[in-house]
């Protein structure tokens, strides 16, 4: 389901992930500034510029809709993977090792948020 509340907060959080300004962000996705400005403050726009808005980001335009939340973590994630790129130049006979080792801390981790609860 398509949820167009979520639009605007994704856009902005997207265009702040990257570290842009309006004008810059709207240069890079193709589109006017004042369009950028109209849909991060709610305004309906068509289809044909949200597609071509996720065309240019490179993301299924389901990404613009979805829980801002869920669009938050996937950054951190994505984030996080870019400047860990010795991780793709581990060599392989050292990956099986840091696989367990993440995944023990993300044991961890999922352990100290149920406490939490």
């Amino acid at each position: 389901m398509v949820n167009w509340e979520n639009l605007p907060a994704n856009l902005k959080t997207i265009r702040e992930f990257r570290g842009l300004s309006q004008a810059d962000f709207a240069k890079e996705i193709g589109i006017a500034k004042s369009t950028l400005q109209r849909v991060e403050n709610g305004e309906m726009v068509s289809i044909p510029t949200l597609q071509q808005i996720a065309a240019k980001l490179n993301v299924p335009l389901a990404t613009l809709f979805m829980a801002p939340e869920d669009l938050e973590t996937d950054l951190l994630a994505i984030r996080f993977l870019r400047e860990e790129l010795s991780l793709i130049q581990m060599p392989h006979e050292r990956r099986a090792g840091f696989l367990r080792s993440v995944k023990k801390v993300i044991a961890m981790l999922e352990q100290c948020w149920r406490e939490e609860e």
